[in-house]
């Protein structure tokens, strides 16, 4: 109670039950699109947690290996830029 949290940000909340302790498989996110990503983490039972942005934003790391497994419900960092710039 009490917290602070962004207006976009997405609250878990579990009710009844015990938070899932099954066993998910961390998908390669890489390349993806924040729509794409989410929906293929969402897919194994993960929490996509985006951070930066740009026009053509692409997923370019991930905090997570893929192929780790993890709990259910565990939060993937995925980092978004714009690939196509060149230094």
């Amino acid at each position: 109670g009490g917290a602070i949290v962004p207006n976009n940000a997405k609250v878990i909340l579990y009710l009844g039950t015990a938070k899932p302790e099954s066993l998910c498989t961390v998908p390669d996110v890489t390349g993806m699109t924040e729509a794409e990503a989410e929906q293929a983490l969402t897919d194994a039972g993960l929490i996509l947690r985006a951070a930066g942005s740009a026009d053509n934003a692409r997923a370019i790391s991930q905090d997570r290996p893929a192929g780790q497994e993890v709990t259910a419900g565990t939060v993937v960092t995925v980092q978004f830029g714009d690939g196509s710039v060149l230094d």
